[in-house]
Parts: structure tokens; C-alpha cells; sequence
């Protein structure tokens, strides 16, 4: 009967034990081996083992992201999150499209979103405000006692591009008569954060007297924004028609994506709606923004 008690219990004591290591290996996306390892050195406790883990990738990590930062990375995706009066956008790049697609690299675009939505962008006194943080300052940004760069050290030892955080927007406002709209293409996020290659954020005033939905309205206008690229709103005072219509860059002189026989302008205008601020973000578009410049600037130095 001992002996049988003792099979028994080394039976389940196994079973729990590989259970443990298939919940470790599912959650944390790290080698058997590896799992394995951790949960020995802390007597099969699941929290202690993912603890460790994190900390010697973590390590790896830092290493890995040092071997591969020289790669360039123009692909990624652009996430933004909207909460009432509030939104975060963010660009993250890596090296390869197919890697864009992977859920590890959406869930990192998550957390940075999130983090970033959660940014202090007012001072006491202000009611509205926006903030641009660079890749130094996002990778600052702190969640518990680890920064988002140590989350991306991680991220990198594991599939081993390089990959960068590259920018983020924040805005906020507490005022009541200001209204918020966001737009990506292509949509590809089932979560709170969308995710697309393009994005466009807008900040808009109603009419009183036009009673009906807005969203579809602002919903068009960031569309528009993210296909047409305009630089700035415009001033109907100030700025003519460009003659050439393609190379147009005041969003109100533009010809309307969704019906080009009026200007954005008109459609404005016939919607009720003030147009205050816009934000548009491409996918690798800084990076390339920099090489055409670092290419007009040879070509200067060599006909001096």
C-alpha cells in the first residue's frame, strides 16, 4: 500500500510539475529548456521561475539589441487608443513585415500605446494641451520598476530583429465643446489600441445648429487625411488653390477623397464642423524623410 501511495504521488507530482512548465512555456513564450530550468531553480514556483526568466531575457536582450541596432527598421505599425478627451498615437518599427504581424510585436504596440495614454500631457492650469515624444524619451517611460526599453530588450532577444521605438503623440483636453476622431489603415486589431500602417487623429468643434452624428463625418475627414497627406489645415485668407491640385498641401483647398466634385473645405463647411488641429503618422516615414535628406546633402557637397 506504501509503495503504491508513493507512485501515486510522484505521478501527480509530475504531472503538475509539466503542467507548470506547458503554462510557463504558453504565458511566456520562452524554450521548454529554458522553463524547465527556471522552475527547477525555484522549486517549480510558477511566479519565481517567470521572474527569472524575464530577468535573463532581459539581459539577452540588452546584448541582442546592441548586436542588431546598426539594421535598419522601416516597417511596424502605428497604434493609437482613444479614451474621452485624451489619445495616444505611437509608431513602432522593426526590420520586417512579417514580423509587424507577429502577436508579440502587436502586444508590445499595446503596452506602448497604453502607457503612453496614460502620459501626464496637462500642467495644473491647462485645459488642453499635445505633446511629441522621440524614441530617447518614450523609451523612458516606466511601467512598475522596468522602462518600455527594457520591454523591448526583451521582445528583440526573442525574435531577434532590431526594433525601435520611434515617436509617440499625446493630446488631451478637458474642454467640452472639443471633439476627438481617430482613423489607421489598414485595420488590423481586435483590441482596444488600433493598429494600421497609416493613422490620422483629428480635434474638431461642432456647429450648435447641426444636430446630427458626427462620427461619420470626422471618420471621413481622417480617411481623407491619411490618403491625401495634407501639411496643414489651411486659412482661406492666406492661402491660394495650389494650381497644380495633386500637390496641393492645405487640407481645405484639397479636392474631398469621398466626392472630389467639392474641396474638404465644402464638406466642412456643409457638416458643421471646425476643423482645429489634425496629427496624420506613416509607418517609416521619419526614417525615410531622413535618408532623402542625408542624400540631398551629399548631392550639395559634391557639386560644391
Amino acid at each position: 500500500m506504501g509503495a503504491f501511495r508513493f507512485f501515486y504521488s510522484s505521478a501527480r507530482t509530475h504531472e503538475m510539475a509539466k503542467n507548470a512548465l506547458a503554462a510557463l512555456r504558453k504565458k511566456t513564450g520562452y524554450t521548454f529548456a529554458n522553463c524547465r530550468k527556471a522552475l527547477e531553480m525555484h522549486n517549480n514556483d510558477p511566479a519565481k521561475a517567470e521572474d527569472w526568466l524575464r530577468e535573463q531575457a532581459k539581459a539577452l536582450g540588452w546584448n541582442a539589441a546592441m548586436k542588431v541596432q546598426s539594421r535598419r527598421a522601416t516597417q511596424g505599425l502605428i497604434g493609437v487608443a482613444i479614451n474621452n478627451k485624451k489619445v495616444a498615437m505611437v509608431e513602432l518599427n522593426c526590420e520586417t513585415d512579417f514580423v509587424s504581424r507577429n502577436e508579440k510585436f502587436k502586444e508590445m504596440v499595446d503596452l506602448v500605446t497604453s502607457v503612453c495614454l496614460k502620459y501626464p500631457v496637462l500642467n495644473p492650469g491647462e485645459d488642453t494641451k499635445e505633446v511629441n515624444l522621440n524614441g530617447e524619451e518614450l523609451a523612458k517611460l516606466k511601467i512598475g520598476n522596468e522602462t518600455l526599453a527594457d520591454h523591448m530588450a526583451v521582445l528583440i532577444s526573442g525574435i531577434g530583429e532590431n526594433m525601435l521605438l520611434r515617436r509617440a503623440y499625446c493630446y488631451e483636453t478637458q474642454r467640452n465643446d472639443i471633439n476627438l476622431a481617430v482613423s489607421v489603415h489598414p485595420p488590423c486589431s481586435n483590441s482596444s489600441v488600433l493598429h494600421g500602417k497609416y493613422a490620422a487623429f483629428i480635434v474638431y468643434q461642432r456647429n450648435a445648429s447641426n444636430g446630427e452624428d458626427t462620427d461619420g463625418v470626422s471618420n471621413e475627414i481622417c480617411k481623407h487625411i491619411i490618403g491625401m497627406n495634407p501639411t496643414k489645415i489651411g486659412d482661406y485668407e492666406t492661402d491660394e488653390p495650389c494650381k497644380n491640385a495633386s500637390e496641393e498641401p492645405a487640407l481645405i483647398h484639397q479636392e474631398f477623397l469621398s466626392d472630389e466634385s467639392k474641396t474638404v473645405g465644402d464638406f466642412l463647411k456643409e457638416s458643421g464642423i471646425k476643423l482645429l488641429t489634425f496629427q496624420r503618422f506613416e509607418c517609416g516615414e521619419e526614417e525615410a524623410n531622413k535618408t532623402s535628406n542625408e542624400s540631398n546633402e551629399k548631392e550639395t557637397e559634391a557639386k560644391t
